[in-house]
Order: C-alpha cells, then structure tokens, then sequence
C-alpha cells in the first residue's frame, strides 16, 4: 500500500484482463481504456512528481458510468477513491485494493526511501508478499526480482515523495463518509502493509454513509493481490 506507482507497470496486464480476461490491448473509449485511466491516475517520474487527481477518471477517455471498478494501489485513498466521494452520482461502485485509512509508513522506512533506496526497496520487498510456505521459495524471488527492477526503473525520489504524501494524507475517512456507491475493499490475507484489521477504520467510515460497503479477505495473497492472484482478485471484482 505504499505507492500509486506499483499498479501502473501492471496496466497493460491487469487492466485489461478485469474487464476481459483474455485482452492485453485497451481501445479509445473502451472499458478496458476506462479502468486503464483509473490506473493511470496518479503518475510518477523520474523527478519525484506523483501526480494523482480524480477529475482524470471523467476525462475524454473514460465515460462517467465506465468508472465501475478502482484500484487504490494503497496510496491517497486512489483517484477513483476520491473522485467517488467528489462526484458520488457519477461512480456506480468502488473497489479499494489493499487499502487502509489513515495510512502510516514506519519513520524507518520513511528515512530509507530519503537516504537508502536500496535498503527502501529491500523492506517493501519483505513485506509486500505471501510468505514463501505460501507461494513457493522459487516463486517469492521471481516476484521479489520482478518488484525491485520495477522500483529501480521508477527511481527513488518517485517512492520517497509518494511514502512521505501516504503518509501525510488524513483526509481518507472523511472522503469515505462521502461516498455514496456500494464499496468493497480487498485484503490480501498475508497483507502486512495494510492488514485487513487495519482496514476496519475504513470500511466503517464507508458504511456509514452507505450500508452496501463490504471487506472481503482472500486467501493466499499478501500485498500485492494483482501479481499473487490475479485470477481470484479478478473473481472478486466481478462479484
């Protein structure tokens, strides 16, 4: 849950598969266009600028009521997240992926990110999966090998800013208490950055503003659902 930028590499995949399930390619215009700017919604680069802003789900590209699904990626509660409690009559549902509000980083890995990016990328490493019991010794390093070149490519300003702004931000409770769509928030059930006790503050404030909000737990994931069970997170969407 620490940075929008992690959904970003998985666009191309990801996106394209929860609305198909068999398409890497996403037309103009198309669902697959609409939750490919959702995921697009907060940009990084090499400079350390996160830019992250709803308006940018009700662009050319998307349609309003295209913006039926939202992945957080952990990070300022999400565009879509946002732009649900901004725009509540133009968002028919909300998924919140590996999500907590308030979202704390530990000063350790705080100063790490600033002074260490190596010793950054090696704690978001430890704490981003299943344990290998879990997914397999052989399987933990590939992904652990696929996640620190996605980092090193990203470069370490853009994790320092994007860690420092999660956690900053305060405002997540009080957008959630804004939106009106029917919310569901994901946990990986070996999640260690955002747990699923962690996410109760969360889905409270949601439901209090409406009663079709829901936590749903899945099995044998940690942090980063989308690489460790695409299929089963990809069920879960469409549920």
């Amino acid at each position: 849950g620490f940075a929008d930028w992690q959904p970003l590499s998985q666009v191309d995949v990801f996106a394209a598969l929860a609305v198909s399930g068999n398409t890497t390619t996403a037309q103009p215009g198309s669902r697959q266009d609409a939750v490919a700017a959702m995921f697009g919604a907060a940009v990084g680069d090499e400079t350390g600028t996160v830019r992250s802003d709803p308006n940018d789900l009700f662009g050319a590209r998307a349609a309003p009521r295209d913006v039926a699904e939202d992945d957080d990626g952990g990070a300022l509660f999400g565009g879509g997240g946002r732009a649900a409690a901004a725009a509540p009559d133009r968002v028919a549902r909300l998924v919140l992926i590996g999500s907590c509000a308030p979202m704390p980083v530990s000063d350790f890995v705080l100063e790490a990110a600033r002074q260490d990016p190596s010793r950054a990328w090696e704690l978001i490493n430890k704490f981003s999966f299943a344990p290998a019991e879990v997914l397999g010794a052989e399987r933990r390093l590939a992904l652990e090998q696929r996640n620190l070149a996605r980092m090193q490519r990203q470069g370490a300003a853009v994790l320092a800013t994007d860690l420092a702004a999660c956690n900053a931000w305060q405002g997540g409770l009080t957008a959630a208490r804004r939106v009106r769509c029917p919310s569901l928030i994901l946990c990986g059930e070996f999640d260690r950055m955002t747990p699923a006790e962690a996410a109760h503050p969360l889905l409270d404030a949601l439901a209090s503003a409406n009663s079709a909000a829901r936590l749903q737990v899945l099995a044998g994931s940690g942090h980063t659902m989308m690489e460790e069970i695409p299929q089963q997170l990809i069920e879960a969407l469409r549920t």
